[in-house]
């Protein structure tokens, strides 16, 4: 008669479920860089955006003033 150990044997489920577990952190990680990257991206065209629409409204100014010195 062969006597095998009385230790616990597993099937590998527990190893599965943290490999699981561990890809599943590594995808929410990368999910969270990835809309913190975005959400720079539109802080800096609504930076862009906002300047051209000062530049803008500078020039208009400067029409303006033109006209009415010309108009005097």
């Amino acid at each position: 008669m062969v006597e095998r150990g009385t230790g616990r044997r597993g099937g590998g489920g527990s190893l599965l479920i943290g490999l699981a577990l561990l890809v599943a952190v590594v995808i929410g990680a990368i999910y969270l860089f990835n809309q913190d990257g975005r959400e720079d991206a539109k802080a800096d065209a609504t930076g862009k955006a906002a300047d051209k629409i000062g530049d803008a409204a500078r020039d208009v100014g400067d029409a303006a003033k033109s006209a009415a010195n010309r108009i005097q």
